[in-house]
């Protein structure tokens, strides 16, 4: 008789000294979430990834080179972390690189790029929250204070304020959303109020309301040369008003679609561009419109600059035309996605991880990301959401799902082959089963789908509620234990998913889950009283330490066997000993109070701790000068058969004393050996007369690393 062995699982082992810190690096390049903010006249200033209170990024030769602004002015409160109010950077009209920010209703300046920052002394009446300064004048500053704060006005630079009025009956001008300058006539503005166009010949002083021959959605743009031509958008057209918005005329498009900027160049011709679902221009000053052709992808924000035009492509970067939009350069970057989520690492140095439309893979440790779905490009319009799963054993397989349904590639993302789930195509959560790639599951609300032909026929299991559905790790060949993460607790099935145990009542408040690496129905889980543990599936849990309720991710250690990380919510870094339950901390964050939000995922990728945050991915630091090198045992655990016999071979590298361990999927312990290191090193024979044919679970531990592989026997 023989036995067959199909080893399932990676191994990494982790060697990691205290720390010191988190820093961005190795995620996928490409444009922080923010507005691109351009200088008026050097095309080689430009100032990106404005959001969040974090400090944003500057280039000063054109994104040949790029740094991060040294600091902002102060750390930014809960409710700007999340952009609301948002945070606005602005060039001082007038100077070489004068940064304006305004910020928490004040308003501070910094000529070194953040390294040091001056307050402006005298305030609005209502403080700031968005700032407009006269394009020519500079002298003019126009403020609005909250959505209901009057108009605000100086004629010296903020100096000195003045509320803005309107003729009619004295009031404050509120609700202004924008204020529109004519660069022409210094007293001669608008705004759009109550869903009316009004106007100043005052500098902002009174307010006359415009008796226009038709209402307009939202105005967008004041021409340069003539203060009385106005441009408006519609859902399909732009409208021009030659007489300050008294009657209007509208130029349609082929295509319906919204304008949301128009920006026009300060040349003889008056070119105007207009950003919509793509980009449109007209040199008659709006009579005609064009569509120009530009790089592929949804338009993010518009900017000008010399009269040059300055593209941001959603998740393609940052492009810059020519005066006639015929041609478009990209604008190198070397800053990081902040949308990055859902990262899987394979390997050591091979991971795959989401952005908001895309797919990306790495196999260099993230020096370089390659896009293997681009839903943008492949489906009609953009996608909401994307999730996918990829085989650990053969990472060219990917199961993808987008609005359009689920899809399948066996060669990276060359190619992908639709899979027949039906509709509707609202699946949140998929999973492989990672003893058979054509094993699949298939989450969407109430309803939880699998196939086991990759896609053919699909079968609908039980009705479940839940977020996130998965195959357990130690899964027999059928595939019948299940997870599933809901409400805050989470399910747990062994006949695939027929029936569901339901752990709610003692997993209450359950913050994050994570399977033992070597006992299986052992996890531990994090929620508000703490960190427990089960070692029967969840039935009953054991309260370990009390003060780890604010951990928000869990992982593994690998460079011990009774170890693991876990994540605050604020970016702290523990070590937690799974068998004293002992805690290290690594980095405090809650002391520091730095303003770091951690978003949920911790991961360990070879000698590397990763996490995904709203800065993007980022990577712990020891204090120390190096890492040590990783040791990886990824291959090094040599498990044979022995032809003819009912006897594996099995070789470990290993200079300490350790124990081999043989489970049974259900938990059962079938077979526990201590040796010493010259035994493993060289090699040892088991005997596996005493057990049927099945799915087995092989431990290593000696005490330095940990091991394991899932183990098939036929016999």
């Amino acid at each position: 008789m023989r036995s067959t062995f199909t080893l399932l699982v990676f191994v990494l082992s982790v060697v990691l000294g205290y720390g010191q810190g988190w820093q961005s690096g190795r995620g996928p390049l490409g444009i922080p979430t923010g507005t691109i903010v351009a200088h008026d006249f050097n095309p080689d200033l430009l100032i990106v990834g404005v959001a969040y209170g974090r400090p944003p990024y500057y280039t000063l030769n054109g994104g040949e080179t790029w740094s991060r602004m040294e600091s902002m002015p102060r750390k930014p409160t809960s409710a700007e972390a999340t952009g609301s109010p948002p945070i606005e950077v602005l060039f001082e009209p007038g100077t070489s690189h004068t940064v304006l920010v305004v910020m928490g209703n004040l308003l501070f300046r910094t000529t070194d790029f953040g390294h040091t920052w001056t307050q402006h002394k005298t305030n609005p009446p209502a403080g700031f929250k968005t700032l407009w300064i006269h394009p020519v004048y500079h002298d003019l500053w126009y403020v609005n204070g909250e959505d209901n704060a009057p108009l605000t006005y100086s004629t010296n630079k903020g100096r000195t304020w003045s509320l803005s009025r309107t003729t009619t009956d004295s009031s404050y001008v509120t609700f202004a959303s924008e204020v529109f300058f004519a660069a022409s006539d210094p007293l001669r503005l608008y705004v759009h109020m109550y869903d009316e166009l009004w106007v100043s010949y005052s500098g902002g002083r009174w307010f006359s309301k415009v008796a226009s021959d038709r209402a307009i959605d939202k105005l967008l743009a004041v021409d340069h040369a003539d203060p009385k031509r106005l441009y408006a958008g519609t859902f399909d057209a732009i409208s021009t008003s030659s007489n300050s918005g008294l009657t209007w005329s509208s130029a349609r498009f082929q295509q319906p679609t919204t304008i949301s900027k128009i920006v026009q160049a300060r040349n003889e011709q008056g070119t105007l561009w207009a950003m919509g679902s793509s980009l449109y221009r007209s040199d008659d000053r709006g009579l005609t419109w064009s569509a120009v052709e530009i790089p592929r992808g949804r338009t993010h924000s518009l900017s000008i600059t010399n009269d040059l035009p300055v593209l941001h492509i959603w998740n393609r970067g940052l492009y810059i035309g020519t005066k006639d939009g015929s041609h478009w350069k990209p604008i190198p970057n070397n800053f990081r996605f902040r949308s990055v989520s859902s990262l899987v690492a394979v390997s050591p140095v091979h991971w795959l991880a989401r952005s908001d439309t895309e797919i990306l893979q790495t196999t260099d440790a993230g020096e370089s990301w390659q896009s293997i779905c681009d839903v943008e490009l492949d489906e009609e319009s953009p996608i909401l959401s994307l999730t996918f799963d990829v085989s650990r054993t053969d990472p060219r397989i990917v199961i993808r799902s987008t609005k359009n349904g689920i899809s399948r590639t066996t060669d990276a993302g060359a190619t992908w082959q639709r899979m027949a789930v039906p509709p509707p195509y609202h699946f949140t959560s998929i999973s492989i089963n990672q003893m058979n790639h054509c094993d699949v599951l298939a989450l969407r609300t109430g309803e939880l789908f699998r196939t086991k032909d990759c896609g053919e026929l699909w079968e609908a299991n039980n009705s479940i509620t839940g977020s996130r559905i998965g195959f357990h790790s130690r899964n027999t060949s059928n595939g019948n234990q299940i997870l599933c993460r809901s409400n805050n607790t989470f399910l747990y099935s062994d006949d695939g998913g027929t029936n569901w145990v339901d752990q709610g009542s003692s997993s209450e408040g359950l913050y994050c889950l994570l399977s033992a690496m070597d006992v299986p129905k052992s996890y531990f889980m994090v929620n508000y009283r703490g960190f427990h543990v089960t070692t029967d599936a969840g039935s009953s849990w054991s309260l370990k330490q009390a003060s780890l309720s604010t951990a928000r991710a869990l992982a593994h250690s690998r460079r011990e066997a009774h170890e693991l990380y876990a994540v605050s919510s604020l970016g702290s870094l523990y070590r937690v000993s799974t068998d004293t339950y002992k805690i290290d901390t690594l980095l405090d964050y809650e002391r520091k109070q730095e303003g770091f939000h951690a978003q949920g995922q911790l991961v360990v990728a070879g000698s590397r701790i990763l996490m995904t945050t709203s800065d993007g991915l980022m990577e712990f630091v020891s204090n120390t000068t190096s890492l040590p090198e990783q040791v990886d045992y990824t291959n090094s655990l040599e498990i044979e058969p022995q032809p003819a016999s009912e006897t594996i071979s099995i070789r470990y590298p290993t200079i300490t004393n350790a124990t081999v361990t043989l489970y049974s999927v259900t938990g059962n312990n079938v077979l526990e050996l201590h040796v010493e290191p010259s035994e493993l090193s060289n090699g040892i024979i088991l005997s596996t007369s005493h057990l049927t044919s099945g799915t087995y679970v092989m431990c290593i531990k000696d005490g330095k690393s940990f091991a394991s592989r899932l183990v098939m026997i036929t016999k």
